[in-house]
C-alpha cells in the first residue's frame, strides 16, 4: 500500500500564497468600500443633490478665497469642488 504525504513546507508555501491572495483582495476591495468616485457624480450629478457622500482622494488647493469652505480633490477619475461643514483638509493630504 502507498501512503500519500505532503511535504510540510510546499503546504505552508501554499497557505501563506492563499493568505497573501486573500488579504490583498481584502483590502483592495475595502478601500474603495463605502466611497462614492468623481466620475460617478460627474455622470450623474443631479442624483447628488442635497445628498452627503464620501469621498476620498487627493486634497488638491483651495477654490475660492471668497468659499473657505471649499477645495478641489482628485480621486484618479477626476477632479471635483467638495464643500465641507468641517475644517479644510490640508493641501495635498
Amino acid at each position: 500500500m502507498t501512503r500519500r504525504t505532503h511535504h510540510p513546507s510546499l503546504i505552508t508555501h501554499q497557505a501563506v500564497a492563499m493568505a497573501l491572495a486573500l488579504a490583498t483582495a481584502i483590502a483592495l476591495t475595502g478601500c474603495a468600500a463605502g466611497y462614492t468616485r468623481v466620475r460617478e457624480i460627474k455622470a450623474a450629478p443631479d442624483s447628488f443633490i442635497g445628498k452627503e457622500v464620501r469621498l476620498q482622494g487627493a486634497v488638491g488647493r483651495a477654490v475660492d478665497p471668497a468659499r473657505p469652505d471649499a477645495y478641489l480633490l482628485r480621486d484618479g477619475s477626476g477632479e471635483i469642488m467638495v464643500v465641507t461643514r468641517g475644517e479644510l483638509p490640508a493641501q495635498d493630504s
